[in-house]
């Protein structure tokens, strides 16, 4: 059993670096940003962040000060501690602290666990577009779903620009984020 191979993306990176400042390991959060920016990518707001608090953290103030910097340059507004602030309400949800199982959610909401189902089953994992994909065949095939489909994935595609930020109230199987995410 080896493992598996990992897409070199802004969401490994960040999760990393991420996982590294929970971990007090601010020598790999500066390892993880400079082979970020040698690969060509843009590290985002909260991965500046997390890097700048584990070096805080630390006692590293000169590099948490660089980063700062780095921050400033690439017109990221706030302190870390401010944007980890702002980033952390996602976790403090009862379902991320003590998630329900599948079937515990089946007589609750049915018609979202049979879409799940069906999407695990049909969608490739990591491709976004076989999951819209498989969401849109479910409505279609199953039974009908509030996504309103293409309609709605154009009017989103035409609307939206790379960088924009975008934040959803009230999903309901996370067909439009995706479409955004896109």
């Amino acid at each position: 059993c080896g493992i598996p191979k990992v897409e070199k993306d802004l969401l490994s990176y960040s999760v990393a670096v991420f996982g590294c400042e929970r971990g007090g390991a601010w020598q790999w959060c500066l390892s993880l940003l400079g082979e970020m920016q040698s690969g060509q990518l843009q590290p985002d707001a909260v991965t500046y962040a997390c890097a700048a608090q584990a070096c805080t953290a630390a006692q590293k103030s000169g590099a948490a000060s660089a980063i700062a910097g780095q921050m400033r340059a690439n017109r990221i507004d706030g302190t870390a501690a401010s944007i980890l602030e702002e980033a952390s309400w996602v976790l403090d949800g009862p379902e991320m602290q003590q998630p329900v199982a599948l079937s515990a959610l089946a007589t609750m909401a049915p018609k979202q666990v049979n879409v799940y189902k069906y999407v695990a089953k049909k969608a490739t994992p990591g491709d976004i577009d076989s999951v819209i994909e498989a969401i849109e065949n479910f409505a279609k095939s199953r039974s009908w779903l509030k996504i309103q489909g293409e309609d709605k994935k154009e009017l989103l595609e035409k609307s939206l620009r790379a960088g924009d930020r975008i934040v959803e109230f009230g999903c309901f199987v996370g067909y439009s984020s995706l479409c955004m995410a896109r």
